[in-house]
């Protein structure tokens, strides 16, 4: 997934981080920037990612209590008339 992804990027840019004092880094490569953006990213796909199951966690929680709801509906109406349903 992108998250193990971009958390094995900010494994290696903290290596490179590390390295940098021994080699020159790539022209262009800004290791705390591409750290702080890859950060940025992750964070933000653990927010939606939390988003997203709170809203199927509450879509749950809806379809459990109507199925309830219709269950015991059901039992009330069988209790009144004797007649199972179907």
């Amino acid at each position: 997934m992108i998250e193990a992804q971009l958390e094995a990027e900010v494994k290696e840019m903290l290596a490179r981080a590390e390295a940098a004092d021994q080699e020159p880094l790539p022209k262009g490569l800004s290791i705390p920037k591409e750290l702080e953006l890859r950060e940025e990213r992750l964070a933000a796909i653990r927010q939606a990612k939390a988003q997203i199951e709170a809203r199927a966690a509450g879509r749950d929680a809806q379809e459990k209590a109507d199925y309830e709801a219709k269950m015991k509906a059901r039992e009330e109406k069988t209790a009144r008339t004797g007649k199972k349903p179907g």
